[in-house]
């Protein structure tokens, strides 16, 4: 009897782990995903602050920018 309960004690934690596992791998690709893209999109709003700064500080730019509002 113990054997029993045992031999299906097992098999039910193997079945759980392996949907635990499979679960998780689904959902570790699109966290991988946005771990990836995240310091992209930081880098690419840091350019454009940066290309911002240069057009406000360029004086060219700051006369046609007057001219135009």
């Amino acid at each position: 009897m113990e054997r029993s309960l045992r031999a299906g004690a097992t098999e039910a934690v193997t079945t759980i782990k392996a949907e635990v596992d499979a679960s998780l791998n689904r959902i570790s690709g699109p966290i991988k995903d946005a771990n990836r893209i995240g310091p992209m999109n930081l880098a690419a709003s840091c350019i454009t602050l940066l290309a911002a700064a240069v057009l406000l500080w360029n004086d060219t730019s700051l006369i046609l920018l007057c001219r135009i509002t």
